[in-house]
């Protein structure tokens, strides 16, 4: 298992890569604050206001941490090497050892989105103090949690299409092009959807809606998948 998650882990950090994938942690949530409207992004009202408003942003940073996590398979089957790492330790370990390191990696891209934004924010206003007062250490752990959540659920996904383009996909094309329309226009639905879930886990949900809670079935249903489809795959 140690091993396993070694050699996982050495993978996250291989190539300048690495560093531009995590950057996204920065630039997803700019992107949606370029194109937010004005009120919602905080680029009018109070100072204090309009900080809390684009700290929100950090909704974001999930898509990043999925993304990363079912990159880091996803190469494995890309280079077609997945075969080589599955017979160099157990089944089971092999497959725990990329959703460790799927958890490891969204946890990272907390910490990037939090302080890469936190900059973001400080440089926007010049360095008004207030700005940066909208951060709370309930924004900052729930945004971690939802990061090792995704980085976890984009392990399991590409251990079921076992394809880099179809993953990527999944965790990033998805959620943009249907997930967020469904939430804006029929939030009933589009609030119970993966990635949805994921973003109200940071941004908070309406009313005492228990947004970690609800991706649990998601998680087991594709973690579930998943191990069923590793054992089919692999050392056959």
């Amino acid at each position: 298992m140690r091993e396993a998650l070694r050699a996982e882990l050495l993978r996250l950090r291989s190539g300048w890569w690495t560093a531009v994938a995590f950057g996204y942690a920065v630039l997803m949530p700019f992107i949606l604050w370029r194109y937010a409207p004005d009120e919602a992004a905080g680029r009018v009202g109070e100072i204090a206001e309009s900080g809390r408003r684009m700290w929100i942003f950090l909704a974001a940073c999930p898509l990043t941490a999925g993304w990363i996590g079912s990159w880091l398979v996803s190469r494995d089957y890309y280079y077609r090497s997945s075969s080589r790492t599955a017979w160099l330790s157990s089944r089971r370990a092999s497959f725990l050892a990329s959703c460790l390191a799927g958890a490891i990696a969204g946890l990272v891209v907390a910490m990037a989105g939090v302080f890469g934004w936190g900059a973001v924010i400080w440089q926007s206003q010049l360095g008004d103090d207030p700005y940066l007062g909208g951060l709370s250490w309930r924004l900052a752990l729930s945004c971690a949690l939802a990061c090792v959540l995704a980085g976890i659920w984009g392990v399991l996904l590409t251990r079921l299409c076992t394809n880099y383009y179809v993953a990527t996909a999944l965790t990033f094309g998805l959620p943009l092009a249907v997930e967020l329309p469904l939430v804006l226009s029929w939030p009933e639905l589009g609030g119970y959807l993966p990635d949805a879930v994921l973003a109200l886990t940071v941004a908070g949900g309406p009313g005492d809606f228990p947004a970690p809670v609800a991706f649990l079935p998601w998680l087991a249903g594709a973690g579930a998948l998943a191990w069923w489809a590793h054992q089919r795959r692999e050392h056959t």
